[in-house]
């Protein structure tokens, strides 16, 4: 998978996962210490991520990384 696929597929599920749980940007962007404007650009695409934070927002949202990465098929 190119790196650009892993993250547009990383932000959809990070999207995804935080509408599937009702958690506002707001939310997640107290569970991740951050402001709501970072999260919004990050799920944006408008933010390169490292691999370390990817793994810090899997953790806040208690899944794996693995999962984060995984395309989903749309049902």
């Amino acid at each position: 998978m190119a790196r650009l696929d892993a993250m547009k597929t990383f932000i959809d599920n990070l999207e995804r996962i935080r509408v599937e749980r009702g958690i506002t940007q707001v939310e997640l962007a107290e569970l991740l210490g951050t402001t709501q404007g970072n999260v919004s650009r990050l799920l944006s695409g408008g933010e390169d991520i490292r691999l370390s934070r990817c793994q810090r927002i899997a953790n806040a949202l208690k899944v794996s990384l693995v999962e984060m990465i995984e395309e989903h098929a749309v049902v």
